[in-house]
């Protein structure tokens, strides 16, 4: 699968460019990364500090755009610094420093991101990533299903899951489930084709489990 991130691995379940949060539409739009309450409710040096911490975070975008991972991790640690509840700058950070294969800096980011927003799922599924880099798919799953949990609509925890099942090789009438849902949405033929082998594997073995073949 592609992975349109400043430094491109061949490893086709990492999908972080999908995972970042646009922090800057927080102050014009309604987004599972804005505060829940919204800037002009504050206090006026909450949102002073809020102010500030978007058009860090955004900076951080950019250089990750530029492939300046080290100036991101910096601006986004300097969002945080000046108001630590803005999720959307916790989760790009965790990108970042996955990308650096700092994963335990990661993962902290990624959770300092869930606290600050509980119903975005994509730190959630960050952190599956984390973990299903590091050869613990189980671990994985548990994290994308927390993801599915806060949107069972996000394609790529499905994925995830997936992919994790796989590993696990404990493939479930929810596996298939999931794998039917995601044709519905996915776009790209390499990744269609993914799933249909999947899916026509999965139900060939369990036919054949069935009737002992």
């Amino acid at each position: 699968m592609p992975i349109p991130t400043p430094q491109r691995r061949n490893r086709s379940h990492r999908r972080l460019a999908l995972a970042l949060i646009a922090v800057g539409m927080v102050l014009t739009a309604c987004s599972s990364s804005a505060p829940k309450l919204a800037p002009g409710l504050m206090p006026v040096d909450q949102a002073r500090n809020l102010n500030q911490a978007v058009t860090l975070a955004a900076r951080g975008d950019k250089a990750m755009e530029r492939g300046k991972i080290d100036d991101a991790i910096e601006q986004y640690r300097k969002s945080v610094q000046a108001y630590d509840k803005f999720s959307a700058a916790w989760n790009n950070m965790g990108v970042a420093l996955m990308s650096l294969d700092d994963f335990a800096t990661a993962e902290e980011a990624f959770i300092q991101a869930t606290i600050s927003d509980p119903t975005d799922p994509r730190p959630r599924y960050n952190r599956g990533l984390l973990f299903l880099e590091r050869g613990y798919p189980a671990d994985a799953r548990r994290y994308f299903g927390e993801a599915l949990h806060a949107d069972d609509n996000y394609l790529d925890a499905m994925i995830g899951a997936i992919r994790a099942d796989a590993l696990l090789r404990i493939e479930t009438e929810e596996t298939l489930d999931l794998i039917r849902k995601a044709l519905f949405r996915v776009q790209s033929v390499e990744d269609r084709q993914w799933l249909e082998r999947n899916r026509l594997r999965i139900e060939e073995a369990r036919s054949s489990t069935m009737f002992g073949s």
